[in-house]
């Protein structure tokens, strides 16, 4: 299932790279990364973590300050919560975790530019597909040990795919370098175990970004104003 996720990813981007309208960018950041995490109807207390993401992403033009703007990344995701009551995963024994994921996502996202300038400033949305590729967790146990394993992707463990709305606000410097703050908010529960907890991942970040190739067509075939 990976890998033909990830030739569709590459097919499609590989794809847009074919138009005469697009810029082909890089950017990476740094994010302080949360989780919504429940069990019952009982909000367990927990801690947002520092982690980092980076990518590649392209800017198609669509219509008049409209673009299509595709993003495949890799993000670093880690919380920490405390329990008060059985959750699995990890382990019904466990008092608190440390979690660590390694993420590939995949956000087809729109832009708007809010003026026609080289330098404005934009406003990105859309959703953001996040696989787990791998992964580690440290909890202690209620017998006074500590674990540390792999994360498990499984149909009773921890999901292997959640999803999430993305925004981001920024400032593009004369169509070429970008800076820009993003947001995430997790709607797919993370864990797949039945009468298992509800987690929600909640990001929130600030990148730097820059396009190269720059097609002088993107920007001289729109109407000035």
């Amino acid at each position: 299932m990976m890998r033909r996720f990830a030739l569709t990813i590459c097919f499609v981007l590989f794809s847009l790279i074919g138009f005469s309208q697009v810029l082909f960018g890089v950017h990476a950041g740094v994010h302080n990364h949360s989780v919504n995490y429940t069990i019952g109807d009982t909000t367990q207390p927990s801690t947002a973590q520092f982690g980092y993401q980076f990518g590649v992403n392209l800017k198609v033009f669509f219509e008049e300050r409209l673009f299509f703007n595709p993003f495949l990344l890799y993000s670093l995701k880690k919380y920490q919560v405390r329990f008060n009551r059985p959750s699995y995963p990890p382990s019904d024994a466990a008092i608190n975790n440390d979690v660590t994921m390694y993420t590939i996502e995949f956000a087809p996202l729109l832009q708007y530019d809010f003026s026609y300038h080289p330098s404005h400033f934009f406003i990105r949305f859309g959703p953001s597909l996040d696989v787990g590729v791998g992964g580690r967790e440290t909890f202690d146990l209620n017998n006074n040990t500590k674990q540390t394993q792999n994360i498990t992707y499984s149909n009773s463990q921890y999901s292997r795919f959640a999803a999430s709305g993305v925004i981001h606000l920024g400032y593009e410097i004369n169509n070429n370098f970008s800076i820009f703050a993003h947001y995430e908010h997790g709607f797919v529960n993370r864990s797949n175990a039945d009468d298992g907890p509800k987690i929600f991942h909640r990001t929130v970040g600030i990148s730097l970004g820059k396009y190269f190739g720059k097609n002088p067509n993107v920007f001289d075939t729109r109407v000035k104003r």
